[in-house]
């Protein structure tokens, strides 16, 4: 009677991918404006040199063997992913971020079940290191935990707005000033303090989807929210 072969299962390449996903956005700086910002007064102590938003990653990986020269903040909004650095692999999961410090081999990709949506910043700067430590505190590296803020989401489509328009200067001024309040939201005293704004920031959000064809006012939103409107108007 002949055995019967025992078959070897071959093992699967999962394909990976850089960039390339449905509804992403990302701004790169070229090399022209990188040298304005590192010698620009207002700009040189915290500057941004890429950065993006990748929604549902499927098969998103990276590995820089030598790392980079800037600090790379991501920040997992939903699903899962994994980054590994130091010979250490650690996993991310939905309101999570971590920053990758600058000149440090690492990888970081996307669940292969459940791929993260993310948005990511490429930062340097004379204070670089300053906010890394500032946001990283004593945490080996590992993953933070971070509140959603809507107002976070909404400072990150204006600086890329403003990014976006390159050939004036006053743009990638504006943004860079942006991003000292982008980080500094990632701080957890100040999740705590401001997370009833946002609710009420969100709100109004919703409302104006829902009323698109109305013409709204300042005074129908503060009604809707039960503040002011200058309160109001203040937060946004």
């Amino acid at each position: 009677m002949l055995s019967k072969k025992k078959e070897i299962p071959v093992a699967l390449d999962i394909p990976k991918k850089i960039e390339g996903f449905e509804g992403q956005r990302a701004c790169i700086l070229p090399r022209k404006l990188l040298n304005f910002c590192a010698k620009n007064t207002f700009c040189k102590n915290l500057y941004i040199t890429d950065i993006g938003y990748y929604p549902n990653a499927a098969f998103h990986n990276r590995a820089r063997e030598k790392g980079a020269p800037q600090y790379i903040l991501i920040h997992c909004i939903k699903g899962k992913g994994w980054y590994e650095l130091n010979n250490k692999r650690h996993e991310v999961s939905a309101n999570q971020f971590f920053i990758i410090p600058a000149n440090t081999g690492h990888q970081y990709g996307a669940d292969t079940t459940l791929p993260w949506t993310i948005f990511w910043v490429h930062f340097t700067g004379e204070l670089a290191a300053f906010y890394f430590g500032l946001l990283m505190k004593q945490k080996a590296h590992k993953p933070v935990n971070v509140i959603l803020n809507t107002s976070r989401q909404l400072l990150f489509d204006d600086i890329v707005q403003h990014l976006e328009l390159m050939n004036n200067p006053e743009n990638i001024i504006y943004g860079n000033s942006c991003l000292y309040a982008y980080l500094s939201s990632f701080q957890a005293s100040e999740m705590k303090i401001s997370v009833n704004e946002n609710d009420i920031i969100q709100q109004c959000i919703t409302y104006m989807k829902e009323n698109v064809e109305k013409s709204l006012r300042l005074n129908d939103l503060s009604r809707v929210v039960n503040v002011s409107s200058a309160h109001l108007s203040a937060l946004f």
